[in-house]
């Protein structure tokens, strides 16, 4: 499943390498993979960069140092050279567009002037329709500024409420999980890792519950007997019955 940096888990994950928990803890901790962490520390530098903060500055901001941001750095200023779909038309031919429609041109001479199809100028328009609502502007007014029929005005005006509400759900949805998984993100965040000898040690006695034998369960660790005789004399020499099966 593809996750999303500004979903529950991205946020927690961003939030835990920003206070130094490091990439790996912090990972495990948010329940994602190293690769994914990575994505999303990419992403957030990206966006951080865009917002017009310095390459040192956004990795202050995100708590996180590497080397591996020069490629990011590089990634982006090639990024922003290819932005735009290899279909898409030049800017240029856009702005054209704008200019003759805004200067009272109807739809098809506009798309006439600018050598385009009217499914691309319908998609422009629809855009900016949605742009301009975003920005605070009454759906009356853009419908007068962009001059669009009443009735598509009111179709593009429901289904932007729609989007937004479904998208509104979603990020309370997300909040109420992270809630519900807070505590036990916090106790992972603050649990001492264990060393190896105790990863062993727990293992041994997991195999020994199982009903094997020292040596066997020896075997299975790759350890010498006499590990295992000295994993059994740190407890005392007791070792657990094995476990009944349900």
């Amino acid at each position: 499943m593809y996750l999303r940096s500004d979903s529950a888990a991205g946020v927690r994950f961003l939030a835990s390498v920003r206070e130094g928990r490091g990439l790996t803890r912090s990972a495990r901790a948010a329940g994602v993979g190293k690769q994914t962490g990575y994505r999303w520390l990419r992403e957030s530098f990206v966006a951080l960069r865009e917002q017009g903060l310095g390459v040192a500055e956004a990795q202050a901001s995100l708590g996180y140092f590497s080397p591996l941001v020069v490629r990011w750095e590089q990634q982006r200023a090639t990024s922003r050279r290819d932005r735009r779909h290899h279909l898409a038309v030049g800017e240029e031919v856009e702005d054209a567009f704008w200019a003759s429609f805004l200067g009272g041109a109807s739809l098809d001479a506009a798309c006439g002037a600018a050598g385009i199809s009217r499914a691309s100028a319908y998609r422009w328009w629809r855009r900016r329709f949605t742009a301009l609502r975003e920005q605070g502007v009454s759906a009356r007014a853009v419908a007068r500024q962009l001059r669009i029929p009443r009735e598509r005005s009111a179709v593009w005006e429901a289904e932007r409420r729609r989007a937004y509400e479904r998208a509104r759900r979603e990020r309370t949805a997300a909040e109420q999980r992270a809630v519900r998984e807070s505590a036990r993100h916090v106790e992972l965040l603050h649990a001492r890792p264990l060393s190896k000898t105790e990863l062993r040690d727990t293992r041994y006695w997991e195999l020994m519950r199982s009903g094997l034998t020292n040596t066997a369960a020896c075997r299975l660790l790759g350890v010498t007997r006499r590990t295992g005789v000295l994993i059994r004399t740190r407890a005392r020499h007791q070792s657990v019955a094995p476990a009944q099966q349900r």
